[in-house]
């Protein structure tokens, strides 16, 4: 790989780890206006239940349920909507950025768990943003989730006999940080925004067919997994989620800096660097 490809590549995993979150609400905006879930190393399960009711269901003339939250995750967002407040009971699940923040999924339980949707768009989730999910039921029983920016729909399933909606939940997968935002009360001056994804992720996702089966799709996404600068951010990412919003762009300015640096010195000199330090000198 020549070193303006690998340019090229930190360049673009910079913008899908880093989207300008300056140009969406910021995590203290969502923190004055909305009530705050936050998951710290916990497994997965539901263990606190939040009623529907008339401050948080936006529903309009021919749906059910309109909930619009907002979430900050690396992957692995698991999102319960119930007629109890309990796991046993009938439920849909709403599964996002599982496969290493590749794979959305509708899970629906009866007398069993069962997938009825999947849908491949990676990149959909961030520790640095928020990203707004919306969830709609229509008075049909068709099932809608949006991600304003990503995919509108991201996924829709037609339940011939809907399952009425009281309780939602949040939960992660294994021991992952997420922070959920809801019940979020924008006044008129700061009325948020639908949610916009930058042009590079835009067009990588546009790439992807959605067959949750189309092997391109799968083979994109676990190939970015294991690229090894993707990597390298990744662990990365505990470190970075106690950051504030000052500290994250300072970083971001800084690793670009980095790089600018780096691009300008003679490929000898970076040799000659990489032989020291291998060498011990």
């Amino acid at each position: 790989m020549n070193l303006n490809y690998q340019f090229i590549v930190f360049i673009v995993i910079l913008c899908q780890f880093f989207s300008a979150s300056i140009s969406h609400i910021s995590q203290s905006q969502l923190e004055a206006s909305c009530d705050v879930h936050l998951l710290l190393e916990r497994y997965y399960g539901y263990t606190d239940f939040f009623e529907v009711n008339m401050k948080n269901n936006l529903k309009k003339d021919n749906e059910r349920l309109h909930l619009e939250l907002y979430v900050m995750a690396s992957k692995d967002v698991n999102i319960l909507f119930s007629s109890n407040n309990n796991y046993d009971g009938p439920h849909y699940e709403i599964v996002l950025g599982n496969e290493h923040n590749c794979l959305s999924r509708i899970r629906v339980r009866r007398n069993r768990i069962e997938v009825v949707v999947e849908n491949w768009i990676p990149n959909m989730l961030s520790p640095f943003r928020p990203t707004l999910v919306e969830i709609i039921q229509r008075n049909d029983g068709k099932l809608i989730v949006n991600v304003p920016g990503y995919a509108e729909p991201l996924m829709t399933y037609l339940d011939e006999n809907p399952i009425q909606i009281n309780y939602f939940g949040f939960s992660t997968w294994d021991k992952l940080q997420a922070k959920y935002f809801y019940n979020c009360q924008f006044d008129e001056n700061s009325k948020m925004e639908s949610q916009k994804n930058n042009e590079e992720q835009l067009a990588i996702s546009k790439i992807l067919p959605t067959d949750s089966n189309t092997k391109q799709a799968m083979d994109f996404c676990w190939s970015g997994f294991l690229n090894r600068h993707t990597s390298f951010f990744h662990d990365l990412v505990p470190t970075l989620d106690k950051f504030d919003d000052n500290q994250v762009i300072e970083f971001q300015q800084e690793v670009i800096e980095a790089v600018k640096k780096i691009k300008k010195r003679p490929t000898t000199e970076k040799s000659i660097k990489l032989i020291d330090v291998r060498s011990g000198w």
